[in-house]
């Protein structure tokens, strides 16, 4: 049985809805991998927190999601604080599927 969240593009569309994919035109922009892991001690506690969900769980989601950034190379032309926005909810999407349903994306 084959699960969708095992697959390494699981996330690249969202992740491409929240960041960019680094060009000539903003080759100096942060990395997005680079500001999750500068908030992810916050991301972890707060997600565990409220969600419920075991920080192992919500680690190894973040992990997942920093990789991806860093393969598909992308950068966040915004403000930290709507980034984090962003992919708090995104995260918080993530682990609320999982704790509900067993699947990091509702069952289709």
């Amino acid at each position: 049985h084959f699960w969708a969240e095992e697959f390494p593009d699981f996330h690249d569309t969202n992740l491409e809805k929240i960041f960019e994919p680094r060009s000539e035109e903003n080759k100096n922009f942060p990395l997005a991998a680079d500001i999750i892991g500068k908030y992810q001690a916050v991301l972890l506690k707060d997600l565990s927190r409220w969600t419920g969900e075991r920080k192992h769980i919500v680690d190894d989601i973040l992990k997942k999601i920093a990789r991806r950034c860093r393969v598909l190379k992308l950068v966040s032309s915004q403000d930290d604080t709507v980034v984090l926005t962003k992919i708090s909810t995104y995260l918080t999407t993530l682990v609320m599927n999982y704790k509900y349903t067993g699947w990091f994306r509702g069952k289709t």
